[in-house]
Protein backbone atom coordinates (compact mmCIF):
# COMPACT_ATOMS: atom_id res chain seq x y z
CA UNK A 1 0.00 0.00 0.00
CA UNK A 2 0.69 3.44 -0.08
CA UNK A 3 1.88 5.47 2.81
CA UNK A 4 -0.48 8.27 1.91
CA UNK A 5 -3.11 5.70 3.15
CA UNK A 6 -1.66 5.15 6.30
CA UNK A 7 -0.17 8.78 7.41
CA UNK A 8 -3.37 11.24 6.47
CA UNK A 9 -2.42 14.85 7.68
CA UNK A 10 -4.13 14.88 11.00
CA UNK A 11 -2.29 11.19 12.02
CA UNK A 12 1.20 12.87 10.65
CA UNK A 13 0.23 15.89 12.71
CA UNK A 14 -0.25 14.08 15.47
CA UNK A 15 2.69 11.61 15.45
CA UNK A 16 5.14 15.07 14.96
CA UNK A 17 3.65 16.67 17.49
CA UNK A 18 3.70 13.96 20.05
CA UNK A 19 7.50 13.35 18.43
CA UNK A 20 9.34 16.12 18.33
CA UNK A 21 7.71 18.46 20.86
CA UNK A 22 6.81 17.11 24.09
CA UNK A 23 4.81 19.81 25.39
CA UNK A 24 3.72 17.55 28.59
CA UNK A 25 3.88 20.68 31.13
CA UNK A 26 2.51 23.05 28.57
CA UNK A 27 -0.36 20.75 28.36
CA UNK A 28 -0.75 20.89 32.02
CA UNK A 29 -1.12 24.18 32.24
CA UNK A 30 -3.20 24.71 29.67
CA UNK A 31 -5.35 21.99 31.25
CA UNK A 32 -5.12 23.73 34.46
CA UNK A 33 -6.42 26.98 32.84
CA UNK A 34 -9.37 25.53 31.16
CA UNK A 35 -10.50 23.25 34.91
CA UNK A 36 -10.03 26.56 36.30
CA UNK A 37 -12.24 28.75 33.47
CA UNK A 38 -15.09 25.77 34.16
CA UNK A 39 -15.45 25.81 37.73
CA UNK A 40 -16.25 29.66 37.05
CA UNK A 41 -19.57 31.27 36.89
CA UNK A 42 -20.87 30.85 33.42
CA UNK A 43 -21.50 34.31 32.74
CA UNK A 44 -17.68 35.39 33.74
CA UNK A 45 -15.66 35.09 30.47
CA UNK A 46 -12.35 33.80 30.21
CA UNK A 47 -10.02 34.39 27.46
CA UNK A 48 -6.06 32.75 27.73
CA UNK A 49 -3.29 34.35 25.64
CA UNK A 50 -0.92 32.19 24.24
CA UNK A 51 2.94 34.29 23.34
CA UNK A 52 6.14 33.10 22.16
CA UNK A 53 8.27 33.42 19.05
CA UNK A 54 6.82 32.94 15.25
CA UNK A 55 7.13 28.91 14.69
CA UNK A 56 7.56 27.85 18.61
CA UNK A 57 3.76 25.22 17.41
CA UNK A 58 1.62 27.69 19.84
CA UNK A 59 -0.94 27.07 17.68
CA UNK A 60 -0.55 23.17 17.80
CA UNK A 61 -0.20 22.96 21.34
CA UNK A 62 -3.54 24.59 21.88
CA UNK A 63 -5.63 22.61 19.54
CA UNK A 64 -3.96 19.91 20.22
CA UNK A 65 -4.93 20.02 24.08
CA UNK A 66 -8.00 22.37 24.20
CA UNK A 67 -9.84 22.17 20.52
CA UNK A 68 -12.02 19.42 20.96
CA UNK A 69 -12.72 19.65 24.93
CA UNK A 70 -13.82 23.01 24.47
CA UNK A 71 -16.17 22.73 21.76
CA UNK A 72 -17.61 19.27 23.60
CA UNK A 73 -18.50 21.68 26.56
CA UNK A 74 -20.42 23.72 23.42
CA UNK A 75 -17.94 26.37 24.18
CA UNK A 76 -16.40 28.41 21.22
CA UNK A 77 -13.02 27.71 20.30
CA UNK A 78 -11.00 31.07 18.61
CA UNK A 79 -7.72 31.46 17.29
CA UNK A 80 -6.22 34.98 16.78
CA UNK A 81 -2.80 35.43 15.12
CA UNK A 82 -0.65 38.17 15.19
CA UNK A 83 1.67 37.05 12.13
CA UNK A 84 4.59 39.81 11.74
CA UNK A 85 5.16 38.97 8.25
CA UNK A 86 1.69 40.01 7.21
CA UNK A 87 0.61 43.70 7.00
CA UNK A 88 0.71 45.30 10.49
CA UNK A 89 -2.93 46.41 11.38
CA UNK A 90 -4.16 46.72 15.18
CA UNK A 91 -5.66 44.27 17.08
CA UNK A 92 -5.79 41.86 13.73
CA UNK A 93 -5.56 38.46 16.56
CA UNK A 94 -8.41 39.79 18.14
CA UNK A 95 -10.58 40.87 14.97
CA UNK A 96 -9.51 37.25 13.68
CA UNK A 97 -10.87 35.81 16.29
CA UNK A 98 -14.03 37.52 16.67
CA UNK A 99 -14.87 36.96 13.02
CA UNK A 100 -14.54 33.47 13.98
CA UNK A 101 -16.81 33.67 16.83
CA UNK A 102 -19.75 35.67 14.96
CA UNK A 103 -19.19 32.25 12.39
CA UNK A 104 -19.91 30.02 14.90
CA UNK A 105 -22.72 31.76 16.41
CA UNK A 106 -24.28 32.21 13.22
CA UNK A 107 -23.96 27.93 12.58
CA UNK A 108 -25.69 27.66 15.63
CA UNK A 109 -29.09 29.43 14.60
CA UNK A 110 -31.01 32.02 15.42
CA UNK A 111 -31.58 31.22 18.97
CA UNK A 112 -28.25 31.52 19.62
CA UNK A 113 -27.78 34.50 17.59
CA UNK A 114 -30.85 36.45 19.54
CA UNK A 115 -29.13 35.11 23.00
CA UNK A 116 -25.87 36.66 21.94
CA UNK A 117 -27.14 40.08 20.29
CA UNK A 118 -28.84 40.70 23.60
CA UNK A 119 -25.84 39.73 25.85
CA UNK A 120 -23.27 41.70 23.74
CA UNK A 121 -26.21 44.84 23.75
CA UNK A 122 -26.56 44.33 27.22
CA UNK A 123 -22.77 44.68 27.90
CA UNK A 124 -21.67 47.06 25.71
CA UNK A 125 -25.02 49.00 24.89
CA UNK A 126 -24.68 51.34 22.49
CA UNK A 127 -21.24 50.74 21.69
CA UNK A 128 -21.68 47.54 19.72
CA UNK A 129 -21.47 49.77 17.07
CA UNK A 130 -17.81 49.98 17.25
CA UNK A 131 -17.34 46.56 17.79
CA UNK A 132 -19.29 46.00 14.24
CA UNK A 133 -16.94 48.73 12.86
CA UNK A 134 -13.74 47.36 13.77
CA UNK A 135 -15.24 43.68 13.06
CA UNK A 136 -17.73 43.90 10.32
CA UNK A 137 -18.65 39.79 10.48
CA UNK A 138 -20.35 41.04 14.33
CA UNK A 139 -23.03 42.27 12.09
CA UNK A 140 -24.31 39.02 11.29
CA UNK A 141 -25.00 38.62 15.20
CA UNK A 142 -25.96 42.72 16.16
CA UNK A 143 -27.89 43.92 13.50
CA UNK A 144 -29.13 45.98 15.67
CA UNK A 145 -26.43 48.15 15.37
CA UNK A 146 -26.27 49.00 11.89
CA UNK A 147 -27.86 52.32 11.70
CA UNK A 148 -25.86 53.23 14.82
CA UNK A 149 -22.57 51.76 13.22
CA UNK A 150 -22.43 53.50 10.12
CA UNK A 151 -23.76 56.98 12.16
CA UNK A 152 -20.73 56.75 14.36
CA UNK A 153 -17.83 55.80 12.76
CA UNK A 154 -15.40 58.18 12.59
CA UNK A 155 -11.29 59.02 13.15
CA UNK A 156 -11.55 57.53 17.05
CA UNK A 157 -13.15 54.09 16.16
CA UNK A 158 -10.04 53.00 17.31
CA UNK A 159 -9.73 54.10 20.44
CA UNK A 160 -13.91 53.47 20.96
CA UNK A 161 -12.76 49.52 20.39
CA UNK A 162 -10.25 49.79 23.12
CA UNK A 163 -12.57 50.78 25.35
CA UNK A 164 -15.53 48.36 24.57
CA UNK A 165 -12.66 46.41 25.68
CA UNK A 166 -11.88 47.43 28.78
CA UNK A 167 -15.86 47.55 30.06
Amino acid sequence: GDNRDRWSSSKWNEHMHKKLFPREKEEAELLECYAKILSKDETSPAIVLITGPSGAGKTTLVKHTLKDRVQAQHGYFLVGKFDPLQKPEPYRGFVSAFTQFAYHVVERGPEVISEMRQSIIDAVGEECSVLVSMIPALDLILGVCRSTCRQKKSENTLQRFIFVFKL
